[in-house]
C-alpha cells in the first residue's frame, strides 16, 4: 500500500508543471477603456500616445514598456464595445452571454465569481482605484476588493498643489496600507479615452500640461466639440463632417489617450518607488495590461465603441509584464479574448480554476511556445448582435435584423477578409459562400457550449 501511494504522489507530481524563473507575489491589473491597439505607439502610431520621451533617454513607465518589455498578444479581441460586459468577462472568464452582464447598466449575478473574490480567498489582500467614465460600484464587479475607489474628482489640491484625484488616493493606500510582505492583488482602472473626448490639463512640477490641443490643428475653427451630444449628433447621421472635422475627433481621442498614459505613468512610478526595497516590490509584481474596448473613429462614419463589431472596437492591447518569469518571444500572433485573462491569473498564481470558462491558460504559449487550439473570438450585443474573429476572417450575424440607427446599420450577415482588408471595410460574404457556411456552423457551436442566461 505505501508503495502504491508513494507513485501515487510521484505521478501527482510529476504532472505539477513548474513555471520558469522566479514566479510574482503580487499582481497589478491595468485597465483602460476604448485603448484602440491601432492608436498605441507600440503598434507603430506616429503620434506618442502611449510612449513618453524622456531627457535622459532612459525608458519612462508607460503603456508602450508594459508591451514592449512583457508578452504581448497581438491580436486579443474585447468581447463587447461596451466596457462593463467587457471588464465582467475579463474578471470572470465567460462571455457576456454566459456571466448575464450584456449592457452597461448590467450587474453581475452573485453566483460568478470574480478574479478578486478568488485572490481573497487565497489570502491576497485586495484594492482597486478606478475612474471610470460610467459608475462600477452597482454593477457587482466590486466584489472582493477589500478596498475599493472609484474617483470621479479629477483634480483636487493638497497643501495648495493641484494632483489628479485618483493619483492621490492610490498613493494614500500605498503610503498607509499596502504590504509588501502580504500578497496583493491591485486594480487601476482609467475611463479615458472614452468619448466624448475631454482630455482636461494635467498639473505638474512645472505647471499645466494641455492635452486638450495636443493634436489639434491650431488653426481649425470647424463646428467639433468636446460633449456626447455632438458625438451623438454625428452618430445619427445629423452633421456633414468634413476631413478636418474628422481630423479634430481623432485629435482628441489621442489627446485623451495620451493623457491617459501619463496618468499612468505617474501611479507606476509610486507604486515602483515609493517602498525601501522598491526593485523587490515591483521586479516581485505581474503586471497586466488590458484595452476593455477599442473605438471607432469614423471608419464608417460611427465615432465610439458600444455599438461597434468591427476590428477597430474590439482589438485591444493585451500585455503580461514580469521578466522574472516569463520566457520565450514577446510578440504572439494568437487570437485571444480576454475572457482568458482570468484562468491565465489562476493558473499563473496557482489559484483553482473555474469548473466553466470560456478563457483557457495562456502560459502553455508564453512558456513552452504552443500555438493555440485557433477557436473563435465571439463579441456579442443586445439583440442578438454577433461578431466573431475566426482564423483570419471576421463574421457579423444580425439575425433578428435589427435595425441601427444613423451611420451605422448592419446586414444579416457580413463577411470581411481580415488578411487583405485589415480595417474590415469591404464586405465580401457573396464572394466566398463556403468560408461563410463553416463560419457559421463555427459560431453556432460556440453557441451550443455558452448557452445564453437570457433563454
Amino acid at each position: 500500500m505505501r508503495v502504491i501511494l508513494l507513485l501515487s504522489a510521484l505521478s501527482l507530481a510529476s504532472c505539477v508543471r513548474e513555471r520558469p524563473g522566479t514566479p510574482p507575489e503580487h499582481v497589478l491589473l491595468v485597465t483602460v477603456e476604448n485603448l484602440r491597439a491601432d492608436h498605441t505607439h507600440m503598434w507603430q502610431y506616429p503620434r506618442h500616445t502611449t510612449f513618453i520621451e524622456r531627457p535622459d533617454d532612459q525608458r519612462s513607465l508607460d503603456l508602450d514598456l508594459l508591451m514592449e518589455r512583457g508578452v504581448l498578444f497581438h491580436e486579443a479581441f474585447a468581447p463587447s464595445g461596451s466596457t462593463r460586459p467587457s471588464l465582467a468577462t475579463l474578471f470572470t472568464g465567460l462571455p457576456p452571454r454566459s456571466h448575464g452582464l450584456m449592457s452597461e447598466g448590467g450587474v453581475l449575478s452573485e453566483d460568478i465569481s470574480t478574479i478578486a473574490e478568488r485572490f481573497k480567498a487565497a489570502g491576497y489582500k485586495t484594492a482597486a482605484f478606478a475612474s471610470p467614465s460610467r459608475p462600477l460600484a452597482e454593477s457587482g464587479l466590486s466584489r472582493g476588493f477589500d478596498v475599493f475607489v472609484e474617483d470621479h474628482t479629477e483634480i483636487v489640491f493638497r497643501d495648495g498643489v493641484p494632483v489628479d484625484g485618483l493619483l492621490l488616493r492610490a498613493f494614500e493606500y500605498l503610503r498607509t496600507e499596502f504590504d509588501p510582505g502580504t500578497p496583493q492583488l491591485l486594480w487601476l482602472h482609467f475611463g479615458s479615452p472614452a468619448p466624448p473626448w475631454e482630455p482636461k490639463p494635467v498639473p505638474t512640477s512645472t505647471g499645466l500640461i494641455d492635452f486638450q490641443t495636443r493634436y489639434v490643428d491650431p488653426l481649425y475653427e470647424g463646428p467639433v466639440e468636446s460633449n456626447i451630444g455632438f458625438l451623438e449628433r454625428a452618430n445619427r447621421g445629423e452633421l456633414s463632417l468634413s476631413a478636418a472635422d474628422h481630423d479634430a475627433l481623432i485629435g482628441l481621442y489621442d489627446g485623451d489617450l495620451e493623457r491617459a498614459n501619463f496618468l499612468l505613468r505617474q501611479l507606476l512610478e509610486i507604486y515602483k518607488h515609493h517602498f525601501e526595497a522598491e526593485e523587490e516590490v515591483w521586479d516581485s509584481t505581474l503586471v497586466v495590461t488590458a484595452g476593455l474596448n477599442g473605438c471607432e473613429l469614423g471608419e464608417r462614419g460611427y465615432f465610439g465603441s458600444e455599438k461597434s463589431l468591427h476590428v477597430q472596437g474590439l482589438h485591444v492591447p493585451l500585455a503580461f509584464h514580469h521578466p522574472r518569469s516569463l520566457t520565450g518571444r514577446r510578440i504572439f500572433k494568437d487570437a485571444v479574448g480576454l475572457a482568458d485573462v482570468a484562468p491565465t491569473l489562476y493558473d499563473w498564481m496557482g489559484i483553482e480554476l473555474p469548473t466553466k470558462s470560456e478563457g483557457r491558460s495562456l502560459l502553455a504559449r508564453t512558456d513552452r511556445g504552443r500555438s493555440l487550439e485557433p477557436r473563435p473570438v465571439v463579441a456579442e450585443l443586445p439583440g442578438g448582435l454577433i461578431s466573431a474573429r475566426i482564423g483570419g476572417w471576421r463574421i457579423l450575424l444580425n439575425r433578428q435584423e435589427v435595425e441601427r440607427e444613423g451611420t451605422y446599420g448592419v446586414s444579416s450577415v457580413e463577411l470581411y477578409d481580415t488578411a487583405v482588408d485589415p480595417s474590415e471595410l469591404e464586405d465580401v460574404s457573396e464572394e466566398h459562400p463556403e468560408v461563410l457556411e463553416g463560419l457559421i456552423q463555427a459560431v453556432a457551436e460556440w453557441e451550443r457550449l455558452f448557452p445564453s442566461t437570457e433563454g
